[in-house]
């Protein structure tokens, strides 16, 4: 039970609960298996009041963008409902998990926001595509709109797998953190080093978020590794007609190269991969091996393409995951 929550209808704050201690358990224990044998809830614990509360993205005059959180009679539940991704192979696949989830969330009492959902369509198979390209998505009797990417868990992704977007989505955020501390990173008061500790704390995490399965090009590279140095330059006032040196700056604030960050994020989470179990979701994710053949001219870079020119690039091998001391002193680079 965590303090400082919202009570319900009852008026009875969770702290009461709290010091009550080994008497309050045993109340609760004894209420809870009596519901557990009876299979039957209190018919006061099916009141609740409804709590709006905005989710920070888009009109805020519109119902459709606030979650409704239920404060309930229970001593610490808050139940409401959150987003919910479903995958499939084909439409038809998908459409069967629809209705059995509008079902089963309408039979409860919760109702599944027409407006709101809409699906993607991957572009991996142009035979599959072909085949079901003429069926809709549909929940009920709405017909779901396809989206060419969206936004999910702070990603954004694409239907053809490709992450430029999420590379301009990340930049983006790097970019609303820098602006929001600008009044700290642009005062000349401030000491660079003290710049350059803020800048590694705030706002460097934000352009990193999420990057570690990123099968990033060069190009893209030299996209964030650009930014990153626009705000460093801007940090020490000065601006690219000075004609001072990268390695310059990058000394004075005590900041490394944000490539050897993106680097080091990959082989952190290949290392968490290698070690998982075989029985693992992650680990089965890994193994699994997609038919077909890779299309004619140039193939998109894979994250394993890509990881295993790091490897190259460090003279490092895979078997180096089971010893974790020699493995973080090779991958380590300065902040």
């Amino acid at each position: 039970m965590g303090r400082n929550k919202a009570v319900g209808p009852d008026q009875i704050p969770v702290e009461a609960w709290r010091c009550l201690g080994d008497m309050g358990i045993s109340l609760l224990t004894s209420l809870f298996n009596k519901i557990w044998t009876s299979a039957k809830m209190p018919e006061e614990w099916r009141l609740s009041e409804v709590i709006p509360i905005y989710k920070n993205k888009g009109d805020v005059q519109s119902c459709s963008n606030y979650r409704g959180i239920k404060l309930k009679e229970l001593p610490w539940c808050m139940i409401f409902a959150d987003d919910i991704a479903l995958i499939a192979r084909s439409t038809e696949e998908l459409n069967s998990r629809l209705e059995k989830w509008r079902e089963a969330l309408e039979d409860n009492g919760l109702c599944v926001s027409r407006e709101k959902n809409e699906y993607l369509r991957c572009d991996f198979d142009k035979q599959e595509i072909r085949q079901n390209g003429d069926e809709d998505i549909r929940i009920g009797e709405r017909i779901l709109d396809p989206k060419v990417s969206f936004r999910y868990v702070g990603s954004v992704i694409h239907k053809s797998g490709r992450i430029d977007e999420d590379v301009t989505h990340r930049i983006q955020a790097g970019w609303m953190r820098w602006r929001a501390a600008s009044g700290v990173i642009c005062d000349k008061r401030i000491p660079l080093k003290l710049k350059g500790k803020f800048y590694r704390v705030a706002i460097r995490p934000a352009m990193l978020y999420t990057s570690e399965y990123w099968p990033m090009t060069k190009a893209q590279a030299s996209r964030v590794e650009v930014v990153e140095m626009r705000m460093l330059r801007w940090s020490s006032g000065k601006t690219l007609s000075d004609r001072i040196p990268t390695r310059v700056f990058r000394a004075d604030l005590e900041v490394g190269t944000i490539i050897s960050k993106l680097r080091e994020g990959r082989f952190r989470w290949f290392d968490h991969v290698r070690r998982r179990d075989r029985i693992a979701p992650l680990k089965r994710a890994e193994s699994i091996h997609v038919e077909g053949i890779r299309r004619w001219r140039r193939p998109m870079m894979r994250w394993e393409d890509r990881l295993a020119k790091d490897l190259i690039e460090l003279g490092l091998s895979e078997d180096m995951t089971s010893d974790r001391k020699a493995r973080r002193t090779r991958i380590r680079v300065e902040d």
